[in-house]
């Protein structure tokens, strides 16, 4: 990330006495990078004119007089009429750009994806892991970029969304879309170049499922929350097959993701409860919204649903069978409190199921990583053979498409 916001450019130091030329990936990374220099160099020394009323100024076009720090606002005229003068350094402009990135809800799941990789039978191959989890935050970066560029109007109009980064004007909407772009080439770029085509195709996949439907469809139909979970799943996944090579080998994979797609619905259906008079001003079909009386309902469901991924999780051999029995103590505390949401649906129920399903998680994991089933090595060099396999015939493909 520093050299993305180096005075020179990234790309003035790959220049072809460094970098064979002839490399597609370098290539790649030589335009990708240079995009991003180019929007944060932008962005970092970037003036804003404005000579409307503050109760004139666009949330798109022209950032609102109260975005902009005070002692960075040169006052023109008395009457209103303003020319707004502010250099933001590059430092906020990194800030920016992780808050554009939502890094928190980011980082979640990069961890998720670790999580896939950790769980796999197969020995940990730090440059591997490395290299899936950065392309996995990237790929989520660009996702969460596209999503606040598509819905930045409906944002302004809830109070939980409006001083995000986009409806304040703090990045313009051109230096988002080049970012977006950027981070949605460098990320499955990662994963293709040093991991695996599958790794890189859920990547590109997950960028297109999060902001070309999810997106969309919560202007639409409730049933966003479902394919938001799909997204959801994804990461753990990717981690899965970044390790193995492939999916559907021991079903762990699956599990994994089975687990974060059940998980989120409780999750999100408690959050959105007591933001459902925002998502109706901002024209959201959230469930809360279009069927308030059955969030409680679906919350407490998936709860139960969660009771089996113990087993599971011992049955396909990722775990043990301890974890079966310690998961139900994990799985229990948040049982209770998606009973008591369903016994009594407002919002401080709703709230405590929120928070006791962001214990629930990284609890689970943890367990999850102490229960790790140890494999007999000609197992684990079985897995190794397929994946090596698995990487040999795609190296072919893509010799054979370039070619």
């Amino acid at each position: 990330m520093l050299t993305l916001i180096a005075a020179r450019p990234l790309a003035h130091h790959l220049s072809p006495s460094s970098v064979h030329s002839k490399c597609p990936f370098i290539r790649l990374l030589k335009t990708s990078t240079t995009l991003v220099n180019k929007c944060i160099s932008h962005h970092a020394g970037v003036r804003y004119y404005s000579t409307t009323a503050r109760s004139e100024a666009s949330i798109i076009d022209k950032p609102p007089i109260s975005s902009i720090v005070e002692e960075d606002i040169t006052t023109i005229n008395k009457d209103h009429k303003q020319e707004i003068i502010t250099s933001i350094s590059p430092r906020d402009a990194i800030k920016s750009y992780l808050s554009l990135s939502k890094f928190r809800l980011s980082s979640l799941v990069v961890v998720t994806s670790m999580l896939g990789y950790v769980m796999a039978p197969v020995p940990l191959y730090l440059s591997t892991f490395i290299a899936s989890s950065v392309g996995v935050s990237l790929a989520c970066a660009s996702a969460n970029t596209f999503n606040q560029i598509i819905e930045v109007k409906n944002d302004a109009k809830m109070s939980r969304t409006l001083k995000r980064i986009l409806p304040t004007g703090k990045i313009p909407i051109r230096n988002a879309v080049i970012f977006g772009v950027a981070t949605g080439i460098i990320g499955p770029g990662i994963l293709l170049a040093t991991v695996n085509t599958y790794a890189a195709s859920l990547a590109l996949a997950n960028i297109f499922l999060y902001a070309g439907v999810y997106t969309p469809l919560k202007r639409v139909h409730a049933l966003n929350t479902w394919v938001g979970s799909i997204v959801g799943a994804i990461p753990p996944a990717i981690g899965w097959v970044s390790a193995t090579g492939t999916l559907t080998g021991g079903g762990g994979g699956l599990v994994l993701a089975l687990l974060l797609f059940i998980w989120q619905i409780p999750h999100f259906l408690a959050l959105s409860w007591g933001l459902r008079h925002d998502y109706k001003a901002a024209g959201y079909k959230m469930l809360s919204v279009t069927h308030p009386d059955l969030v409680h309902k679906f919350c407490f469901r998936y709860t139960i649903y969660l009771l089996p991924i113990g087993a599971l999780c011992a049955y396909t051999g990722i775990t043990d069978w301890y974890f079966a029995v310690d998961s139900l103590a994990v799985n229990g505390y948040l049982l209770y409190y998606a009973w008591k949401y369903y016994k009594a649906n407002n919002t401080f129920n709703s709230r405590k199921l929120f928070f006791a399903t962001l214990i629930y998680l990284p609890v689970l994991m943890a367990l999850m990583i102490l229960h790790k089933k140890s494999r007999p090595k000609e197992e684990t060099q079985e897995i190794e053979d397929i994946k090596s396999t698995s990487k040999e015939n795609q190296n072919s493909v893509v010799s054979s498409t370039t070619a």
